[in-house]
């Protein structure tokens, strides 16, 4: 069983920005950390589904880069493509193969 906790992602100057916490109003952001596994996240326009491990996200948001940085940066950049549906199903898949 995967524990998936479901985002609404934003275009943001070529990246989509995502929530990485949940708002208890009583004590503030909540981190995902034992609640789920991954995030999955929805941008609407385009439309399209990425997930992220919840150990790789920040503690406040998340990006993923859609477009190719200008100054051709690749460290500690992470990029959309690696982390779409069908890739993170794909994973799933040959994992559960072995």
């Amino acid at each position: 069983m995967v524990r998936i906790q479901v985002k609404s992602g934003r275009l943001r100057k070529g990246c989509v920005e995502f929530n990485t916490h949940a708002t208890d109003h009583g004590n503030g952001p909540q981190p995902y950390d034992g609640k789920a596994d991954v995030i999955a996240v929805h941008l609407p326009e385009p439309d399209a589904v990425f997930v992220v491990p919840v150990d790789e996200c920040g503690t406040a948001k998340g990006y993923l880069r859609l477009d190719k940085p200008r100054n051709n940066q690749k460290r500690g950049i992470r990029f959309a493509a690696d982390y779409t549906l069908a890739s993170w199903i794909d994973s799933l898949t040959s994992r559960r193969g072995r």
